[in-house]
């Protein structure tokens, strides 16, 4: 993730467009671009795409506190 104040968007990568939608709707962000990541020719990097949000966007804690557990 990388916050930039001075055009006040976050940008998240991503695999496809339809993720960055995915992540608009489920985190009520406004999604403002979906940019294609220059990758090399042997590149096999998963994440294909940077989505523009407005504002600064920030995943839930609790979507990424590890330790949690799985129940």
């Amino acid at each position: 993730m990388a916050y930039d104040p001075k055009t006040d968007t976050t940008r998240h990568a991503a695999c496809s467009r339809r993720d960055c939608v995915d992540m608009e709707a489920r985190n009520k962000w406004k999604l403002i671009d979906v940019e294609t990541l220059p990758s090399a020719p042997s590149s096999s990097s998963v994440l294909k795409v940077n989505c523009v949000f407005q504002g600064d966007c920030q995943f839930d804690k609790t979507r990424m506190d590890l330790t949690q557990g799985d129940d």
